[in-house]
């Protein structure tokens, strides 16, 4: 991207120079597991800078402060658990329209935005003396326009502007990732009837690896995957996301931010050849568990194995060894008895729920059928895992689950509170650290 010498300049010392500050959106529920892999992230970047950021979960998200801009580049390549990632670039007293305007105009746009580029303006106020979101959304596209860009609709935006005022203060955040991070495109076919969010999948996986490694002290590296309700494939292609780290930008395509005059493309490039670098030595990408997803719809196993054969597309490209899928055309309970392998499982279940299945009467008798073939299966290999449960059957389904310990957590799935049942079979604990 062609740049003047007094933008590199001002790039140099406004970014590449300066510390920022920065908002990262999770699911709800797993706000101390994307703290937690942001943490990690963070101290475990290549080159880092001269900052020290600090990382602060709050009610709205993992706050960053003091944050290096080539440093906070690194987390949207990175995050599985990441919704979004704000970058705050202006922030101030806006109590009038003249004073918002000025706020505006003292952003440095033409470091942030290439013209051409289609904007989605999202703009909440609350509790401000402007609090007509029209008008703020208005003299945002004013000065967009002024730099050869253009609105569209958040939804289908390729880049995305974040504006919030609150008690007359406004703040400015641009979206890193621009779209959803967690829309990953390893699914070519989108079929299931209740399809869960990758971050929340992952998150998810994540936290059970941190529930398993509390309660045993050793870390999770299961041989096979067990995925029943298989549905488009996430819980299981998540889960060895999770498991063998590998970097998700691998699945998402480019950033919005690549595109921005700021972006620093070499250090993008080293970053990404670093984070590739990392997964291909992990163990479980030398030697990847293999993977079972059981499904009783045979459209929708059709479609799972195009997915799969996505998944493994990507895999390969990356000279790390494909992952070894099956796809079984039958009923979980039905095929129960047969799953065993002897070798470490990890289960992921997301099972129908509400609507689909009628009645209270039915949920209980699915739950308890599952809780027994789980008991069934622990008693022959070592098996942890987890379970999306609606909250008032959870408790049961632990009662039921003799001889694993438990833990859960109350999330948020498209609306519904569910909670994700993380557990760990005692009958094979290894020996605590």
């Amino acid at each position: 991207m062609d740049q003047t010498p007094q933008q590199i300049r001002r790039i140099k010392r406004r970014i590449l120079g300066a510390k920022h500050a920065a908002v990262i959106r999770f699911p709800k529920g797993y706000g101390d597991i994307c703290e937690t892999e942001t943490r990690w992230a963070l101290a475990n970047i290549e080159v880092k800078s001269a900052f020290a950021p600090e990382v602060t979960l709050t009610d709205n998200g993992v706050a960053l402060t003091g944050v290096g801009f080539r440093d906070l580049l690194t987390l949207p390549l990175a995050l599985t658990t990441a919704r979004e990632i704000l970058w705050v670039v202006g922030e101030g007293k806006a109590a009038s329209r003249h004073a918002l305007a000025e706020q505006l105009a003292a952003i440095d746009w033409d470091l942030l935005v290439a013209p051409g580029q289609a904007f989605g303006v999202r703009v909440e106020s609350t509790a401000s003396r402007i609090f007509h979101e029209g008008l703020i959304r208005e003299l945002v596209s004013e000065r967009l326009a002024l730099h050869g860009c253009t609105t569209a609709a958040p939804a289908t935006a390729d880049y995305l502007l974040d504006i919030r005022l609150k008690h007359d203060r406004l703040t400015v955040s641009y979206s890193l990732g621009g779209r959803p991070l967690y829309k990953r495109r390893y699914k070519t076919v989108m079929k299931g009837a209740a399809p869960v969010k990758e971050d929340v999948a992952a998150a998810a996986v994540r936290a059970t690896k941190a529930f398993v490694e509390a309660q045993r002290g050793v870390g999770l590296q299961p041989r096979h995957v067990l995925i029943p309700f298989a549905g488009s494939g996430t819980l299981g292609f998540e889960t060895y996301l999770a498991l063998a780290n590998v970097p998700p930008f691998v699945y998402f395509g480019p950033l919005a931010i690549e595109a921005s005059p700021c972006c620093p493309e070499a250090s993008m490039s080293f970053f990404k050849r670093s984070l590739v670098g990392r997964w291909r030595v992990s163990p479980l990408a030398m030697a990847p568990p293999d993977v079972c997803f059981i499904e009783r719809d045979a459209d929708q196993c059709a479609a799972l194995e195009q997915n799969v054969d996505g998944f493994n597309q990507v895999i390969r490209a990356h000279d790390v060894p494909a992952v070894s899928f099956t796809v079984i055309c039958g009923d979980f309970f039905a095929q129960a008895a047969s799953l065993a392998t002897g070798a470490p499982t990890f289960v992921a279940l997301n099972p129908p729920f509400g609507d689909r299945l009628g009645t209270r009467e039915s949920a209980e008798t699915i739950y308890r059928r599952l809780a027994g073939a789980l008991c069934s299966l622990g008693e022959k290999v070592d098996l942890t895992g987890f379970a999306f449960i609606p909250p008032p059957l959870a408790e049961r389904f632990v009662k039921d689950l003799s001889g694993f310990a438990t833990r859960g957590r109350t999330f948020d799935h498209g609306g519904r509170k569910l909670e994700c049942v993380s557990f760990c079979n005692t009958l094979h604990l290894g020996p605590r650290a």
